[in-house]
């Protein structure tokens, strides 16, 4: 009904939809094509099909929020990647991402400001790596309790946001030392290292 009746539709937050299905989120994709802001967070049953709707059908998407979309893997991520080109934020904490989906996104999303990548212990320094030598805009980027290691500092301190990056979420990070956050913080002062 909604992907029917609201063909102009910018915005959707659905979040904390527990009973939100593939199928919803489908005829969205299909039926929503100037969507811009998506969020489904919480919505644990959708899974790639929803997302690769999205992508399909909603070639402006500019932010999508996932979080605590468990059923989402790197194929729904790397769909997004290949057809949202306007893409600026991506959140999806608490996914199944690993480093395909990072590497994905790096080289299909320029213009990307902000990833939450955190809880996704598939996550290791191989996709950190990836994304911090292609996305020269990124400001945010959350890896908490990923997989990561003081490479994965390293490589955003000499990446090609360097002088874009303002915050780094590294907490519970077990790999992570006090020295390499600290290297973070002399080389880039204007950047907030959480650890």
């Amino acid at each position: 009904m909604l992907a029917r009746n609201c063909k102009h539709l910018q915005r959707l937050y659905l979040t904390g939809c527990t009973q939100m299905t593939d199928e919803a989120v489908v005829a969205i994709g299909r039926g929503c094509s100037k969507l811009q802001q998506l969020y489904v967070i919480g919505c644990v049953q959708i899974t790639d099909a929803a997302f690769v709707a999205i992508a399909d059908g909603c070639p402006q998407l500019q932010e999508i929020y996932a979080f605590h979309c468990n059923r989402v893997t790197d194929v729904g991520i790397s769909a997004l990647a290949r057809s949202c080109a306007q893409l600026r934020e991506l959140g999806v904490a608490y996914t199944q991402t690993t480093d395909v989906g990072c590497q994905a996104v790096a080289n299909g999303l320029p213009l990307l400001t902000a990833i939450f990548v955190s809880w996704c212990p598939e996550v290791t320094d191989t996709g950190v790596q990836a994304l911090a030598a292609r996305l020269p805009k990124l400001h945010f980027i959350g890896l908490q309790a990923t997989a990561i290691t003081d490479d994965s500092l390293d490589s955003l301190v000499g990446g090609a946001a360097r002088g874009a990056l303002r915050t780094i979420y590294v907490r519970e990070c077990a790999s992570i030392t006090p020295q390499s956050a600290a290297r973070v913080r002399a080389a880039l002062p204007h950047c907030v290292v959480l650890t």
